[in-house]
C-alpha cells in the first residue's frame, strides 16, 4: 500500500524513487515475509517480546504513512524536505 501512495517525483521534477525500486520495495517484502513463514519464525516470538514488536512494527508503519501523506513537513522528515 505504501508503495502504491508514495511520490516518485518531487514538484521541483527530481525523480525520488523509480519503478525499479518500488518492484524491488514489494519483492524484497515478500522474500523477508515468505522466509520468515517458511521457517516459521513465530514460534519465537512469545508474550514478554511480542508487545516491543508491536511497538516497533505500528511506530515505523505510522511514520512512514505520515512521511507520505505530509510530504512537506519538516518536523515530520517529509519526502521533500532534505536535498538527496
Amino acid at each position: 500500500m505504501i508503495e502504491r501512495i508514495e511520490k516518485s517525483v518531487a514538484p521541483n521534477g527530481r525523480v525520488l524513487e523509480t519503478k525499479e525500486n518500488h518492484i524491488g520495495d514489494i519483492i524484497a517484502f515478500l522474500l523477508g515475509w515468505s522466509i520468515a513463514y517458511m521457517l516459521q519464525l513465530d514460534r519465537y516470538v512469545t508474550t514478554k517480546i511480542a508487545p516491543i514488536l508491536w511497538i516497533v512494527l505500528i511506530y515505523n508503519y505510522s511514520a512512514e504513512i505520515l512521511r507520505e501523506i505530509f510530504p512537506y513537513e519538516r518536523l515530520l522528515d517529509g519526502a521533500y524536505t532534505k536535498d538527496k
